[in-house]
């Protein structure tokens, strides 16, 4: 927080890699580390590229990849060893001026791999998990540039710009304190006068436990007193005192797992709010960057990417890319501003949730949803289609809205329902097409 550099998240980003000092999970480097400096094994310095995975025939091909380029399937060795990596080039963003944003995959190997590759203080303590072996996944913001004018090539306004994607998701937390103290008996054996308890999945807007965490109570404004990093959490009746800001158990997929716009996490792009502190006391200000308005991603773009996890008996990772994964499979919970340009099929039986977004977006509370966030809104765009296969519901509350531009499709299929809550609004426009099929309804309540 010292630097005068502006953060492209409101949260001190955890995670692994070199530049994590304190507060990294894994005290390995990463891909975007070893993109940046060049550092590339032997057996991947025949691609031409940077960015290398391997395919299924085991030769070495360029794994830094975007929409256009259609689905593919990777393998991935061991990243400490190797440097295979995946990084996936997100399609949308709310400006030209806003940076691009990429997902990174990599799979490590540690405990097995003969390397310095466990989550930090494992090696002092049982109390740290001992396994980390898996894939990991996080978002790069900006700094795409390897070559130019220094200030280009270092964006000044990118600081900390890496984010993890957990195999446990984004969630809403809430902030209990014990007025007598907790000894952990991990690492630092000092009384920890808090707590985190997992509440609600918030794919989009949530947080998870390897960033800092604001706790506000009623102030308008969000101040550094109020940053606090997460040592422990509780997850159900579940507490995990593992100084969890470091990393856990649950940050690495381990089993067969598939991800797209519908889970938790999701394949889509992370949302961003340029700020810096204002000032080096606790009271201190975090402040928004004017100049960095038209950088700011504030919306979710959903989209057919799907990334599939598939671990082999070997150690390596299969994993499968594809732009057609359109299909919501189980229930969701969706927060922020939300637009579909292309297609999403609620499958039958399921439920989407659109509600207020709890955890901090901003830094000043928001007038109308007295949080510090703006209501939801999904915008289905021109073009696009979101169809509600049977027995599946789509429910609006908490003043969150629907919008149906020009041009698009929105179908309720038979048997399925749309529902509108009194605080809640469904904004039609000239040329849409909202489609009720025999069975389905829309329910307006209080209208």
């Amino acid at each position: 927080r010292g630097s005068t550099e502006t953060m492209p998240f409101l949260s001190i980003q955890g995670g692994h890699g070199l530049m994590g000092n304190s507060g990294s999970g894994l005290v390995s480097c990463n891909g975007y580390e070893r993109w940046r400096m060049h550092w590339q094994h032997p057996s991947n310095s025949t691609v031409g590229s940077w960015i290398v995975a391997r395919s299924k025939f085991n030769f070495a091909v360029n794994s830094d990849i975007q929409k256009s380029d259609g689905s593919k399937s990777f393998w991935l060795r061991d990243f400490v060893t190797y440097g295979d990596a995946i990084r996936i080039k997100l399609p949308y963003k709310d400006s030209e001026d806003a940076s691009n944003q990429y997902i990174w995959i990599e799979n490590h190997q540690g405990g097995s791999n003969g390397k310095l590759d466990f989550l930090q203080y494992a090696n002092e303590s049982e109390c740290r998990p001992q396994d980390a072996s898996g894939v990991y996944m996080y978002y790069q913001v900006g700094r795409d540039v390897l070559s130019g004018p220094n200030n280009v090539v270092y964006d000044p306004n990118e600081r900390d710009n890496l984010r993890m994607i957990p195999a446990e998701g984004y969630w809403d937390y809430n902030l209990l304190y014990d007025t007598d103290g907790y000894n952990m008996h991990c690492i630092t054996n000092s009384n920890h006068h808090w707590y985190d308890i997992q509440l609600d999945a918030n794919p989009f807007c949530g947080t998870h436990d390897q960033e800092t965490r604001f706790s506000i109570g009623n102030s308008d404004n969000i101040t550094l007193s109020m940053e606090h990093y997460i040592g422990r959490k509780v997850v159900g009746d579940i507490i995990i005192d593992s100084l969890v800001g470091n990393g856990d158990a649950s940050d690495a997929f381990k089993s067969h797992r598939a991800i797209n716009m519908g889970t938790n996490p999701s394949t889509c792009n992370t949302k961003t709010f340029y700020n810096k502190n204002n000032g080096s006391s606790s009271n201190s200000l975090l402040v928004p960057v004017s100049g960095c308005q038209n950088k700011n991603n504030r919306t979710t773009y959903l989209t057919g990417l799907g990334i599939e996890v598939i671990p082999q008996s070997n150690g390596t990772a299969r994993v499968n890319v594809r732009w057609d994964d359109y299909d919501i499979r189980n229930d969701a919970r969706w927060t922020g501003r939300i637009v579909l340009k292309e297609t999403a099929i609620l499958d039958t039986g399921h439920n989407i949730l659109l509600l207020q977004n709890r955890t901090p977006a901003q830094v000043t509370r928001d007038d109308i949803s007295g949080y510090f966030a703006p209501t939801t809104t999904m915008i289905c765009e021109s073009g696009s289609n979101f169809i509600q296969q049977y027995a599946s519901e789509v429910r609006l509350i908490e003043k969150s809205s629907l919008v149906l531009d020009g041009g698009s499709r929105y179908e309720v299929g038979n048997g399925a329902s749309l529902v509108i809550d009194s605080t809640a609004s469904l904004v039609l426009n000239a040329g849409d097409s909202l489609i009720v099929k025999g069975g389905g309804y829309v329910l307006v309540k209080n209208c």
